[in-house]
């Protein structure tokens, strides 16, 4: 079973698509982010769906977001922290052998430290990661 090669999750602004566009570059894949994908869909920001369509109108674009990515891209795959709630998106991801899925926290505002990882997998054979 295929999927994308890691997949970071974390709320907005932890450092996923900082950590992610380098990471990609580093492993020599590409990068991709679930939230921009739902913003291309609704062209709108997600606070705009939020505020004209709610809450429920955003998570399943997500859903839908999440399941083509998961489906369709095999690199560095970044999904905002509200995408892992859903139980069905826990199920595709833990479905996929070759998925390592990086939990990221808020850094601390007063040391300015940098995200750091909550868990870690790897089940791609050979890739020495844990």
């Amino acid at each position: 079973m295929s999927g994308p090669l890691v997949v970071l999750v974390g709320p907005m602004g932890v450092g996923k698509s900082t950590v992610g566009e380098l990471l990609a570059a580093r492993l020599g894949t590409t990068y991709r982010d679930t939230d921009a994908d739902v913003v291309a869909e609704a062209g709108k920001p997600i606070a705009e769906i939020f505020y004209d369509e709610g809450e429920e109108h955003f998570r399943a674009l997500e859903r839908r977001a999440v399941a083509a990515a998961v489906a369709g891209h095999p690199g560095v795959l970044s999904l905002g922290g509200g995408a892992v709630l859903d139980g069905a998106t826990r199920e595709l991801l833990a479905g996929r052998s070759s998925t390592s899925p990086w939990t990221w926290t808020r850094p601390s505002a007063a040391s300015g430290s940098a995200p750091h990882v909550l868990c870690s997998r790897s089940t791609r054979a050979g890739s020495g990661a844990s």
